[in-house]
């Protein structure tokens, strides 16, 4: 409460300002990572408090550890949030992890006319990979074949 006083005739004035810390609406700034690969837990939340008052607590709804705005190694699910602030403003979002589909590898084989040529072929299709595949055939014992996505010219073996 703000008040003035006149405290003398001579014009002097007792002057009392009361300044209040005044509460900002809070929101929050998230950053959501889904995972690359499907079955895989590398999903990650984090949050950073915009407006309120510090300091701010943190509520996730997977039980993870109070009082920190990330939560990592995460698998498809919703995941909540709440944020309490200083003064005990409250906010609560509500995020998706999703997953990729899974990859998956079609083939045909065309095998060599007899034991005795190179005239058999491997052709794959990927489906569903996250960005560009890479491939690398190998033969049995290990040895470097191609790195091409189909195989041409190969005779009997196990590729």
């Amino acid at each position: 409460m703000n008040s003035i006083k006149k405290i003398a005739t001579t014009g002097m004035f007792l002057v009392s300002l009361t300044a209040f810390a005044q509460e900002t609406p809070m929101s929050l700034s998230t950053i959501v990572n889904q995972p690359l690969c499907y079955g895989v837990a590398t999903g990650q939340i984090i949050v950073h408090p915009i407006g309120g008052n510090a300091p701010y607590t943190y509520y996730w709804s997977n039980n993870a550890p109070e009082d920190v705005n990330y939560i990592s190694n995460l698998t498809p699910g919703l995941y909540t949030i709440t944020v309490k602030d200083a003064w005990g403003q409250v906010v609560s979002f509500t995020y998706e992890i999703t997953s990729p589909a899974p990859v998956i590898i079609n083939g045909s084989i065309i095998p060599p006319t007899n034991k005795n040529t190179t005239d058999g072929s491997v052709d794959v299709e990927v489906l569903n990979a996250v960005g560009t595949a890479t491939y690398s055939w190998t033969l049995a014992n290990g040895t470097a074949v191609a790195s091409t996505q189909d195989l041409t010219q190969i005779g009997v073996g196990h590729y």
